[in-house]
């Protein structure tokens, strides 16, 4: 599968799991708010495989990141 085909499973994975997806206006970025405010911002048509790798890799430290406050 090509690098944007797989960042459209990403993100949909990414709303399936709770993340807010939008758009920008030129459509060139997606936008991901996370449920305590966080946002992180992907491109919508990486050039290769390690933008995908590293927009996964984004989400999960975001993720991580709430269980781990979460816990104190």
């Amino acid at each position: 599968m090509s690098a944007q085909g797989d960042m459209r499973k990403l993100i949909g994975a990414a709303s399936r799991r709770g993340w807010t997806v939008t758009q920008s206006r030129r459509k060139q970025h997606y936008r991901l708010t996370w449920i305590d405010g966080t946002k992180i911002s992907i491109a919508s048509t990486p050039s290769d495989h390690h933008g995908v790798r590293n927009a996964l890799a984004d989400l999960r430290r975001v993720e991580q990141s709430t269980l781990d406050k979460s816990k104190i």
